[in-house]
């Protein structure tokens, strides 16, 4: 709400001032838009969204949130031939690749435990610590993968969610991670 006020008010008086939503793209776009003494839209909005600001009441969550979603972004700046810096940007793990990681690690465990299943049926020495350590191990592990799936499964459900918000729901993960980090600090102002 504070960013669409802040457009809505910035296009008064024209077509665009009354506008009921934006394009999510436009993010990126904050930092071209300043003030007479040089601070760009993003400050404003911060301060907005900070005690005493009109947003105040939504601000810290929303700080929160981004914080952690921006520790997910690996950012690299490095030099180019010509003697520029150019900043790079690359998600550490999207919604899908967790997904993926978890399908993965459920086979691994599956099969490793039909593993032991197996030789725990062997004719093993009784006083073995095999045959009473590694199964227990094994529980703990099956109880530790059904709560990091459970994270998973609502981590991707309010994800879905803030994408129906924000009407970004067919758009990868990456891309919309990505988008909020080079809104919050762009490429050009990190190099």
């Amino acid at each position: 709400g504070c960013v669409l006020a802040c457009g809505n008010y910035l296009n008064g008086g024209t077509n665009r001032g009354q506008a009921d939503g934006f394009d999510l793209e436009q993010l990126a776009k904050l930092h071209l838009v300043k003030d007479n003494e040089g601070r760009d839209l993003r400050y404003f909005i911060s301060a907005q969204l900070s005690p005493g600001g009109q947003f105040e009441s939504c601000g810290p969550q929303l700080f929160e949130d981004l914080a952690a979603l921006l520790q997910l972004v690996k950012r690299r700046v490095a030099r180019t031939s010509e003697g520029t810096d150019v900043a790079s940007k690359q998600l550490r793990a999207s919604m899908e690749d967790l997904d993926q990681a978890v399908r993965n690690l459920r086979k691994e465990f599956d099969e490793t435990d039909e593993l032991l299943r197996g030789c725990l049926q062997e004719d093993l020495d009784p006083t073995d610590p095999m045959r009473f350590e590694l199964p227990q191990e094994f529980q703990r592990a099956k109880v530790a993968f059904e709560n990091t799936k459970m994270l998973l499964e609502s981590a991707k459900a309010e994800y879905k969610q803030v994408q129906t918000h924000f009407v970004a729901d067919k758009m990868p993960s990456e891309q919309f991670f990505l988008l909020w980090d080079e809104a919050l600090l762009p490429g050009d102002i990190l190099a």
